[in-house]
This record gives structure tokens, sequence and C-alpha cells, in this order.
């Protein structure tokens, strides 16, 4: 598990200079029609009202949400671990919908949650998955930045300082192998707006579940004390099926 909530170096506090503001909660998600046995819930997906990812069926026995910061190895881990089973044995036979929200520890987490909520919500997963998979190799450039770099990650512009980050850790060029154009990413970078739902989430999160660091799960609303691996919530999840 990884440490709770703290500022990162160079004085850029958690928000990075966003407004703070109140958790934001998602309109509950009207009840579906009835489906066949082979039907595949992986494939319903969306972005909710808050900006976190949700996939499953919407009316699953079991609601399953995940704190995840995109700096934090022990996601990495998990996410490699958990995704095969999680997606086939519980997401796409109904039985568990997962909701994913990015949790900030610093602003490299900022970065990489614009550039994974980046397109339309079927890219996410890919993005996400893609993120995390490289993650120790774009990570290590953040270790020892050199003056020019912590200059250019302080700019007071926000699209310029999250453009600068992700060109010098190598994130736009894992998003450009993935079909996205420079102009998409650019865009993309520059959504303050979506930051701060983002950052309003992490917020929520501790202050409403007491999320101390990631990866942290919530099942059916309640913190999963001590749960930070895939073995430990792959039990939880069982029992919450039954």
């Amino acid at each position: 598990m990884t440490s709770a909530i703290k500022s990162v170096a160079f004085g850029v506090a958690i928000t990075l200079g966003l407004a703070a503001a109140g958790g934001v909660t998602a309109k509950p998600a009207p009840k579906p029609a009835p489906r066949s046995a082979a039907h595949n819930w992986g494939n319903t997906i969306a972005y909710l009202p808050s900006g976190a990812f949700v996939r499953g069926n919407p009316a699953a026995k079991v609601k399953l949400v995940e704190y995840i910061s995109y700096t934090c190895p022990h996601c990495a881990d998990f996410n490699a671990e958990a995704a095969p089973t999680m997606s086939a044995t519980y997401i796409a036979t109904g039985k568990v919908q997962v909701e994913v929200r990015p949790f900030f520890r610093n602003m490299f987490d900022v970065t990489a949650s614009l550039l994974a909520h980046c397109g339309p919500a079927d890219r996410f997963r890919g993005n996400h998955d893609a993120l995390l998979a490289e993650q120790k190799q774009w990570l290590a450039g953040a270790a020892n930045p050199s003056d020019d770099q912590i200059k250019r990650w302080s700019d007071p512009d926000f699209a310029k300082r999250m453009q600068a980050v992700a060109t010098d850790l190598g994130l736009n060029r894992i998003m450009l192998a993935r079909g996205y154009s420079a102009e998409q990413l650019g865009t993309c970078l520059a959504d303050k707006a979506l930051a701060q739902k983002l950052a309003d989430l992490t917020q929520q999160g501790v202050t409403i579940h007491k999320v101390e660091g990631t990866p942290s799960f919530l099942i059916n609303n309640v913190l999963q004390s001590g749960v930070f691996t895939w073995p430990g919530l792959h039990a939880k999840i069982d029992q919450a099926v039954r």
C-alpha cells in the first residue's frame, strides 16, 4: 500500500492550484432491461458525471470502487494481476460492476489521469492498462528532474505544465503509440475542469471513505480495510457475490 496523500516536490499541492471543492455524487444508473445469460456486461461502459469510469452491469449485486494512483507501483502490480480474472469472471458475467476513481498523490497522477481519460469511454481501459504497464519506465524520469524540468513542471499555465510533464516523462509517447494525435493529447492535457473533478473524487475518498493510500477498494460503498492486493480483494468479492 502506498503512503497517504502528500504534497509533491517543489511545493506543488495535490490539487495543483485547482480550487478546493466538495465530493461529486453520481446520479443513480437506471435499472437495465433483462439480458440473456450470454450477454457480455464488460461492454457496458461509461464516464460518470464525477469523471470516474464505470464498467459492468448497473444492477450487479456487487459494486466495486477502485481508488488507483498511476504513480503507485502496487497499483500497477494489482492491475496486471487482477484485470484478466476481474474482466472475465466478474464483470462480463454481470456479477460485479467496477468503478475506477483516479487518486491524486502528486502532479504526475494528474497528468496520467488526464491522458487515461482522453477520448470516449471505450478508450479508457486500454489507456489505463498501457499507462500502468509502462509505469516503471515513465516514472523513472520523475526521480531526478533537472532545474529546467522543475521550472517547466511549475509553469503557472495548467496546460503548459501538464504538457511538459507528459513530454518529459514519455507519457505522450505511450499515447501516440495508441493512435492519438499530438493535437488530441494537447486538448486532453488542457482539461482543467476534468482535473478538478478528479481532484474532488480524491478529496471525497479521503474525507468520506477514509482512504489513506492506494490501491484502496470499496465494496458496496464500504472501505475494505487492510485489503491492498488482488488475492485479498478476490476473497472479499467471492464472499460478496454469494
